[in-house]
């Protein structure tokens, strides 16, 4: 048998700012692996995506990384502003000094935290069409969806929601819906009841 436990999040920390900064910042997380063909990240298609879409929008890449940026990634685009080795309490205030988030990963992702942490701070999302991202929530409505491994569609998309202001404003009140289904206190209770009931299930002798 298996159970599923959500993914416990600190709301108190992932949280959304008052209001969008406004400063045309688009985060992109997650570390650059370099393989075009069967990357987990999908990092190259989604670096050429953003070089498309900061020169047609005049956007400035944000990049959120645990290592510092690769000589190869500078290759597909440069970050204007390059972030590595945060600590872990200081990494919600760039998310929640971003306008808009994308991921770019492809279906073998098993669990997209980055993208889930960015609904809870309520940035509008363009995440890839893949499995781990559909199942944050049973609906459809708090994303834009894009195909992996396609950066001019992925462009195509973040554009769109860029000049959609209305659509922002649903996406920034439906990402914290979706984000408090995996509020801590929820994803321990879930977890405890699965206890309580595999220790129901053994008998002393």
């Amino acid at each position: 048998p298996w159970y599923w436990v959500l993914q416990a999040m600190d709301l108190s920390i992932w949280r959304p700012a008052h209001r969008l900064p406004g400063k045309k910042r688009l985060l992109l997380v997650g570390p650059f692996d370099g393989q075009l063909d069967g990357a987990i990240k999908g990092m190259p298609q989604g670096l050429l995506a953003a070089r498309l879409v900061c020169e047609a929008c005049g956007l400035k890449l944000v990049r959120l990384n645990q290592f510092d940026q690769a000589e190869e990634e500078k290759r597909f685009f440069k970050a204007t502003d390059y972030r590595h080795g945060i600590l872990p309490a200081h990494v919600p205030a760039i998310y929640q000094s971003s306008d808009l988030f994308f991921s770019c990963s492809q279906a073998v992702e098993g669990f997209g935290l980055p993208a889930l942490e960015a609904l809870a701070c309520g940035l509008p999302c363009v995440l890839s069409d893949i499995p781990s991202h559909r199942d944050f929530d049973d609906t459809d409505d708090f994303a834009l969806w894009a195909p992996p491994g396609d950066p001019v569609r992925m462009a195509k998309h973040i554009t769109e929601l860029w000049h959609d202001k209305a659509l922002q404003a649903h996406l920034r009140r439906r990402g914290p819906e979706v984000a408090a289904l995996y509020e801590k206190n929820r994803s321990l209770d879930r977890l405890e009841s699965v206890f309580d009931g595999l220790l129901a299930g053994f008998h002393v002798r």
